[in-house]
């Protein structure tokens, strides 16, 4: 299991440093609308608060497909990079091993515990009330551009290793997983 997390975070490193500008351009849109939300006296109320989470929500789903095709690309001939290719691939990978699938949300639980609640609750800690806000909007701001970028690059990472584990299996001549 861990083998599989691994393998998987170090390509989400490689591709977010070979991509850095595909990430950081995509991510900057969530990023400007965290900060914008949370800071005191935001101007994302009503109407335009939920607009600008539609179009952050857009900017994380397009990252997100985009660093599916890169690793796509990575795994599959030309002629299988079809949505149905890559879910044929994925699912061949992950149907014999679903308990391994399963475990790696254990890392994701981990991380968010340590990314995510642990910088939180050291802002209720150690940051002065009156200054919380602007810390909160600068740690939401920082954590689009880090944390969820590679949390997507490392679910990215995760599909190419099981479409990878997917097409070996094809490869030794392993039976289709059943429909």
């Amino acid at each position: 299991m861990v083998a599989v997390a691994r393998a998987a975070l170090l390509w989400a490193l490689r591709a977010y440093a070979r991509h850095v500008l595909l990430v950081l351009g995509l991510s900057l849109v969530p990023t400007i609308q965290r900060f914008a939300l949370v800071a005191p006296g935001s101007p994302l109320t009503g109407g335009p608060g939920i607009a600008s989470e539609v179009v952050a929500q857009g900017s994380r789903l397009v990252l997100f497909a985009a660093l599916l095709w890169i690793a796509a690309r990575e795994v599959l001939p030309a002629d299988r990079r079809t949505p149905a290719g890559v879910w044929a691939a994925f699912e061949a990978g992950i149907t014999p091993r679903l308990g391994l699938f399963l475990g790696q949300f254990a890392f994701l639980a981990a991380a968010f515990a340590v990314f995510d609640l642990v910088p939180n609750a050291a802002i209720g800690l150690w940051v002065p009330a009156a200054e919380r806000p602007w810390v909160t909007a600068t740690v939401v701001a920082a954590k689009n551009l880090t944390v969820i970028a590679l949390t997507f690059a490392w679910l990215a990472g995760l599909f190419r290793e099981f479409a990878l584990l997917g097409e070996a299996d094809r490869a030794d001549g392993a039976a289709p997983a059943p429909r």
